[in-house]
């Protein structure tokens, strides 16, 4: 394997157009959507995958740092889980093919608890929320209490996400919300969220085997740099939770603490979901090859590491064959592959 690490997705692209690269993630719907042209992929030179998988959802989201003055009030947390209007970026920025997660530990068959359901986008509790604090709405519109505003800034660190940001913006807005929206490089974002610095931060964490809760919710990891419990949220009846959940071997006891654990989250308000692709896509030079079904069900990637993704392999004659082709104008049959085996609804 040779890794080439590109930090601008842009320049990547570029790379990858020139065949210097053998894959490009395009999962994102801009890139499937938008960048998926052009003579690589008109000529055949290039191929596309769109896989559905049924894998274990990251926790994709807005993390409030409980920290933070405005949020030690949770009327204020439900709040700002009603002005954003994911349903609304989905349908014009991702073309309605995310899906809304709605538990902290989505995808886990017993231990999700998907009786929770994320808070829907609503001015009018919203205003409820609002109201039963004592805030009263400005003359601009926005929130405010004591000559102090419900402005707070979301931290984030990727460029591709600015129209998804730019619409939540405006419909929090709608709401009596502002939102100041903080694009920082990838470094200085998580640097930012790990040193606890932020007011809410936008990232998903990876997915483990089963929930593992203690590093994003027990105080342990609470008000203190470098854990993941960004947060910094403490409860005393949460740690009970955790510990038993960590200590207990019987299956039934866990899959309950799970639940538990996951309803309390969402009565905190700490964490707004936002969605989930159930499925990759990726742009791949042909001479890139795979089985008719090149993954499991948890599949995430197929080429990548075979031990953690799938099964491909790279066609040496191909290659040649598809470079020559490019410096002669010789034309392939382009492919687009959809492949629904272990597609489920969420």
């Amino acid at each position: 394997f040779k890794l080439t690490v590109i930090r601008d997705q842009n320049v990547a692209l570029e790379y990858f157009k020139k065949g210097e690269l053998d894959t490009f993630d395009a999962s994102h719907s801009l890139i499937w959507y938008e960048k998926g042209k052009g003579d690589i992929f008109d000529k055949g030179y290039v191929n596309k995958i769109w896989f559905y998988n049924d894998a274990r959802r990251s926790t994709a989201g807005l993390f409030l740092n409980l920290d933070k003055d405005i949020f030690r009030d949770p009327n204020l947390r439900f709040a700002l889980g009603h002005s954003i209007n994911w349903e609304k970026t989905n349908k014009e920025i991702n073309r309605g093919d995310g899906v809304r997660l709605h538990t902290y530990f989505s995808g886990y068959g017993a231990y999700s608890n998907n009786r929770i359901r994320a808070r829907e986008f609503s001015i009018k509790k919203v205003e409820n929320y609002m109201k039963a604090s004592g805030w009263v709405r400005g003359g601009d519109g926005i929130w405010t209490r004591n000559g102090k505003r419900f402005a707070v800034t979301i931290s984030y660190g990727n460029e591709i996400s600015t129209p998804q940001f730019v619409t939540i913006k405006e419909e929090a807005k709608k709401a009596g919300i502002e939102l100041n929206l903080q694009l920082l490089d990838p470094s200085s974002s998580y640097k930012k969220t790990m040193e606890k610095k932020h007011e809410v931060a936008s990232l998903g964490w990876s997915t483990g085997f089963r929930p593992q809760p203690w590093e994003h919710f027990h105080s342990v990891n609470a008000h203190k740099a470098q854990t993941n419990n960004v947060n910094n949220y403490a409860d005393p009846e949460m740690d009970r939770l955790i510990d038993r959940f960590r200590q207990s071997t019987d299956e039934k006891e866990r899959i309950n603490i799970s639940i538990r654990i996951q309803q309390k989250i969402h009565d905190s308000g700490c964490w707004i979901p936002f969605g989930t692709f159930p499925f990759f896509r990726n742009f791949y030079w042909r001479w890139m090859q795979f089985p008719e079904v090149p993954g499991d069900k948890n599949s995430n990637e197929i080429f990548e590491s075979p031990h953690s993704a799938g099964y491909f392999w790279i066609d040496e004659d191909m290659k040649k064959e598809t470079l020559e082709a490019v410096k002669t104008g010789r034309t392939f049959k382009p492919e687009i592959k959809i492949i629904t085996k272990y597609r489920k609804s969420l």
